[in-house]
């Protein structure tokens, strides 16, 4: 008897599109109006910010707030057991280093 196949998961195409090409933010952004109209807001927030925060200028001095922003909708995702059908790792920062006056993060591959 063959095992049966996994059950589909309509997040696959976007996530395979993200994977794809990891540099583009369309995979991503499509994801985010598709969560959207899913009612998962808080998770089309998380890409949406993810997507300004790796486009966002670095010297913008908004970019403390949009990190703690980022922060705040990690935590509460990783809190409500989203990890285990979101990949949260998927959109998490590479590298962060904060001084005093700057936040620097890198969010993976950039244009």
């Amino acid at each position: 008897m063959d095992p049966e196949p996994p059950p589909y998961n309509p997040e696959s195409p976007f996530l395979d599109a993200i994977y794809a090409d990891p540099v583009d933010d369309a995979p991503r952004l499509i994801y985010a109006d598709w969560l959207r109209e899913n009612g998962e807001d808080e998770i089309a927030d998380y890409v949406m910010l993810w997507v300004r925060l790796r486009n966002e200028s670095r010297t913008n001095t908004h970019i403390t707030q949009l990190y703690r922003t980022f922060k705040e909708l990690t935590m509460s995702l990783m809190h409500q057991g989203a990890e285990s059908r979101f990949p949260v790792a998927l959109f998490q920062p590479a590298e962060i280093s904060i001084s005093r006056s700057t936040i620097s993060l890198s969010l993976g591959p950039h244009r």
